[in-house]
């Protein structure tokens, strides 16, 4: 039991240390300066700041605990650290709720480069979870990016005055939204599964052969559309080879046609309290097997006689007035094609051929110019302003002579024209 002599002694000893060496700590605090504040330490009001080492040995996240600072000293704190809106940058990040903080083109940026990490985000365990948080706001400052709250007590997007928040705050903005990623996508997840449909049973007998491409259809979601399960459907067709069988083009569009019986009966594509005669709803599936059969006839190069359904002729969604219509739709576009072809090189042998009868006109002219000159002075001619002359001279002739015989009269003589 210590004595009130003691005590002071020992007050004495912890004040001198205190001005020797500048601290205000105690000395027990001296012995272990990780340690966190106590109830009787936060009573005192003693400012103090330890280190959270999460598992991450790399990571550290500093968190200052001032348990006795009073609002004006951390407002002037604060305000060392102001910020004019005129020195914001599109790269800067700014804390808040509503659309007018999240339109900002550094919050889109911000949430294009979440979403890159996101996936790797929900792959990794827990441990390794802040690393990848740390990798993401290294890669965001890296880019020139602040994050900025407003200053004051009304929080907008317009404030004149901003801070610059601490690296604690900005931890905890990026963890907030990749938890709220991670949520969304488990909820997306287990909202799919709770409305996956039963599988059914593949046609037996002549249908055998179709069993992988109804998988195919029958393990998406019901959410999906029937464009997008027919596209994969399309995907498999290109490859000629399905669940290990080599088919030819007769044989897959057979299988189309019976995976498109297959959907109409599928109750996952139609309301449960909905008669599957309704007119609009068998419009609306014509039109659909119209346009995904169209496309996948063209792909597959099916020209000849159109298939039936392998479930029989009767189908109330039969294919007999559809393929003829899908095949002459694909045959005129076809045929504009050839037209337009056989116009264009028409077009280009009329162009050659009026070229090479102004070549045999000008050298007939070219001739008989130098023939007439021969015959006039007995010499040719000197240069070819004289040339041009005499051919000029031929041409009319020949035009007064047509022009006469067109009319009916007698073409004038040689001595006339000259």
């Amino acid at each position: 039991m210590t004595s009130p002599k003691q005590c002071s002694s020992r007050k004495k000893d912890n004040e001198s240390d205190e001005d020797e060496d500048g601290d205000s700590r105690s000395g027990s605090d001296n012995d272990n300066d990780e340690k966190k504040p106590s109830a009787r330490d936060f009573r005192k009001g003693d400012n103090k700041t330890h280190v959270v080492e999460p598992s991450d040995p790399d990571l550290h996240v500093i968190c200052s605990e001032n348990t006795a600072v009073s609002g004006a000293k951390k407002q002037s704190s604060e305000s060392s650290r102001i910020i004019p809106s005129s020195s914001r940058t599109p790269r800067d990040i700014l804390c808040g709720r509503g659309m007018p903080f999240q339109s900002y083109p550094g919050n889109i940026a911000m949430h294009e480069v979440v979403n890159q990490h996101k996936d790797e985000y929900i792959a990794s365990r827990r441990s390794d979870k802040p690393r990848v948080i740390k990798n993401i706001i290294l890669q965001l400052k890296d880019s020139g990016a602040r994050f900025l709250k407003p200053y004051g007590e009304f929080q907008s997007n317009e404030s004149d005055r901003w801070v610059e928040v601490d690296d604690q705050y900005v931890y905890d903005k990026i963890s907030h939204v990749m938890r709220h990623r991670q949520r969304a996508a488990r909820g997306a997840i287990a909202a799919a599964a709770s409305r996956q449909p039963d599988v059914k049973e593949a046609p037996s007998s002549s249908t055998s052969f179709a069993v992988p491409a109804v998988a195919l259809l029958q393990e998406r979601s019901p959410s999906s559309s029937i464009s997008t399960g027919l596209q994969d459907l399309r995907n498999a067709f290109s490859c000629g080879n399905i669940g290990g069988i080599s088919l030819d083009s007769t044989v897959l569009g057979q299988l189309h046609n019976s995976i498109l019986a297959q959907i109409l009966q599928d109750r996952t594509f139609a309301r449960p309290n909905t008669s599957p005669g309704v007119a609009d709803q068998q419009a609306m599936l014509q039109a659909l097997i119209q346009s995904e059969r169209a496309s996948l006839l063209s792909e597959l190069g099916l020209t000849s006689q159109p298939v039936s359904l392998l479930r029989g002729q009767n189908h109330p969604f039969g294919n007999q007035q559809l393929l003829p219509s899908a095949l002459g739709l694909q045959q005129q576009r076809q045929h504009q094609v050839q037209q337009q072809a056989l116009i264009e090189e028409a077009l280009v042998a009329h162009l050659q051929q009026q070229q090479l009868q102004r070549e045999i006109q000008n050298q007939r002219l070219f001739t008989a110019a130098a023939g007439l000159q021969s015959a006039t002075s007995g010499q040719q001619p000197q240069n070819s302003t004289m040339l041009e002359a005499l051919m000029a001279e031929e041409l009319r002739r020949q035009l007064l002579m047509r022009l006469a015989q067109n009319q009916g009269l007698q073409p004038p003589s040689e001595s006339k024209n000259k």
